[in-house]
């Protein structure tokens, strides 16, 4: 998902600072770099804390995932981006029990045991622990929704585009 911002619509901004030599460049270049830090904040929050859809993650691993594009003077364009791979589901908290794996991906929500999930101590390539279940005779590492499709719900359940605006 992308959100971005242009800087159509300054008219009356760069009325007010006519005046001032070359600062028209120079302040909408600022008010775009801390839209675009405001922006990336306000989606974290609503990726995380959203009621319906809020993520139990930490604020790093999520601000981690959201990237920002780099606004220049001849490009004056404030970008967001959100990666669209999934989340692996050792991220969120979660406890092995007798029946499986529980793990706890919504903040609002209730834990899910996964029946005949375990836990892998150390993935391929990556080295990290990562949950999976046996199918058919092979593993399946879990993944959750991704911080893209977190981002997705987040923007269509908010104004935040308008409030950034």
């Amino acid at each position: 998902m992308n959100i971005s911002l242009k800087s159509s619509g300054t008219d009356k901004l760069l009325k007010l600072i006519s005046d001032i030599e070359s600062g028209q460049q120079k302040a909408l270049y600022r008010t775009l770099k801390a839209t675009q830090s405001k922006m990336k904040t306000e989606v974290s929050k609503q990726i995380r804390n959203n009621v319906k859809h809020g993520l139990n993650l930490t604020k790093k691993h999520v601000d981690s995932k959201l990237k920002t594009g780099s606004i220049s003077y001849s490009k004056m364009e404030a970008r967001l981006k959100a990666t669209k791979r999934g989340i692996l589901m050792t991220n969120f908290p979660y406890s092995k029990t007798r029946k499986g794996v529980r793990v706890k991906i919504k903040r609002n929500g209730s834990r899910k045991t996964l029946p005949g999930g375990f836990i892998l101590p150390r993935l391929k390539n990556s080295g990290v622990p990562g949950i999976a279940i046996r199918k058919n005779g092979k593993l399946k590492v879990l993944h959750s929704p991704s911080i893209s499709q977190a981002f997705d719900q987040a923007l269509k359940n908010t104004d935040i585009t308008e409030k950034l605006s």
